[in-house]
């Protein structure tokens, strides 16, 4: 075989492949679509989902049809792999329940399988060791941090809030939610971080839910949530 034909048969090898795991993902991406709009049908969800168009991120989302209102959904950032696009959130959000008095934020807190009755005490900024103090931070907004003296310190949880919170929501309870939540991604972003304030309730983590059951899943987890609250 003369070298001009060996390189010919790289070429159209790499090219087969090229197309082969390309019709793969579509493949993947299709069955990825017809089992969430399964899960729409059973559940009598509405499914949204809208491609990346002039640096506008792909977003899918599913939305309550009765009851409660609510609405759950992953962002893929402009120009990701169309294939299997890295999702930036999923974020559960609802109007109610919500809390005028003030903001609260929490996450699971380093302390999971302490003794949930015990009394929370305040921690200076600054000097916090909590792990989820940074995604904590993060997800209040600008205007409300100023409010703020410092971390509830809670057994199970990393509570942030700009009045006590402790004689509106059952910490215990929540505690008990959060240490139950099996993470999909072993990171912080696998992390729930829960916000209620005025505006109403938001339950997020940091990556996305390629798989329908994973979404489901994070849907009852709020909705649990919900409950409590």
């Amino acid at each position: 075989m003369s070298a001009g034909t060996t390189i010919a048969s790289l070429v159209l090898l790499s090219a087969v492949a090229t197309v082969a795991g390309w019709l793969w993902l579509k493949q993947q991406q299709t069955r990825q679509r017809e089992a969430f709009q399964a899960l729409a049908a059973r559940r009598g969800w509405s499914l949204t989902i809208t491609e990346q168009k002039l640096g506008r991120p792909a977003i899918l989302r599913l939305t309550a049809r009765s009851g409660r209102g609510w609405h759950c959904e992953s962002q893929a950032p402009a120009g990701s792999d169309t294939g299997r696009p890295a999702y930036l959130t999923t974020e559960f959000t609802a109007a109610d329940p919500h809390w005028p008095e003030g903001y609260l934020v929490l996450g699971p807190g380093p302390s999971a399988g302490t003794d949930l009755e015990s009394t929370a005490v305040m921690v200076p900024k600054g000097k916090s060791s909590l792990t989820m103090a940074d995604r904590i931070g993060q997800a209040l907004p600008d205007g409300v941090k100023a409010q703020l003296d410092g971390y509830f310190s809670v057994p199970g949880l990393t509570v942030q809030a700009t009045c006590d919170p402790l004689q509106r929501f059952d910490m215990a309870e929540l505690a008990k939610l959060m240490s139950g939540w099996q993470m999909q991604q072993a990171n912080i972003d696998g992390q729930p971080v829960l916000h209620i304030g005025p505006e109403g309730f938001r339950l997020q983590v940091g990556h996305g839910m390629r798989r329908a059951d994973q979404m489901e899943t994070f849907i009852d987890f709020a909705l649990a949530i919900i409950r409590v609250i």
